[in-house]
């Protein structure tokens, strides 16, 4: 189960429950479906290194949400220059070698999505042991959407203490659900099923939420202006517009419920 929370006011904006093996590819869709809950055109989302993908964060930017999150560290082999040691060129879409080589595009892998990188000038390289032990020469792979999670890198360098708030904002839900509300673990099975169960949890946890914040005199005035039916996502949201005067900021961390 994954879910997109609110900062301000610790509502769940959006959810979505899946059967991946992980999440990598997750994080545009939720993060998308916090921002239309919310209603903004600007969001900045926090998320765990476990969603990191630069096509995923290439999405979110494209739809004016700022990411923040950490990138996982890459199996380094000890005696090997690691990638950091190799500089890009964006304006001639190389990269240069320790030993100041040009290693230009070849080709695109489309099952990985990635653009490969290399030159022949590797085979005569003195530092070739210290670049590959393959007998070819090294080879550089650049992802799709990577000058967007560069970016994003940069971002979270000047600002690391926004990454703290990701584990205080994701906790509140989920200790209240556990907790407080009793639902250590799914009564039902199938995905379908354990989703609408999830649903009405959130939904739950939500009006606990809005009752304790605005009352129930505001609550019920909000429902009687609008069609109830299908007035759940916004209303809790809605409740607090006139209290705010700027985008909402929603950081997004996922967590899986087991029996």
């Amino acid at each position: 189960m994954q879910i997109a929370v609110d900062s301000k006011h610790k509502l769940v904006a959006d959810y979505a429950v899946t059967n991946e093996g992980n999440d990598v590819n997750c994080l545009a869709g939720l993060a998308q479906g916090a921002q239309r809950e919310l209603g903004v055109k600007e969001l900045r989302v926090c998320a765990d290194r476990g969603y990191y993908n630069t096509a995923q964060i290439k999405t979110c930017e494209d739809a004016g949400i700022e990411v923040h999150m950490e990138r996982p560290q890459p199996r380094q082999l000890e005696g090997i220059f690691p990638l950091e040691q190799f500089s890009y060129d964006r304006s001639r879409d190389v990269y240069i070698c320790p030993a100041g080589k040009r290693l230009s595009y070849r080709t695109f892998d489309k099952e990985k999505q990635v653009r490969c990188y290399w030159t022949e000038a590797c085979h005569r390289c003195e530092l070739k042991s210290q670049c590959t032990t393959g007998k070819g020469p090294r080879k550089l792979k650049r992802p799709l959407g990577q000058d967007a999670a560069d970016r994003m890198l940069q971002r979270v360098a000047e600002n690391p203490k926004l990454l703290g708030l990701r584990k205080q904002l994701v906790e509140h839900p989920f200790g209240t659900i556990k907790r407080q509300m009793g639902q250590d673990y799914f009564l039902m099975r199938g995905q379908e099923k354990v989703s609408g169960e999830t649903s009405l949890t959130l939904l739950a946890y939500n009006l606990k939420r809005v009752l304790k914040l605005q009352g129930v005199d505001k609550l019920t005035e909000a429902l009687a202006k609008r069609n109830v039916k299908n007035a759940w996502p916004v209303i809790c949201f809605n409740l607090f517009a006139s209290n705010e005067s700027s985008g909402s900021e929603c950081h997004r961390y996922a967590r899986v419920t087991t029996n």
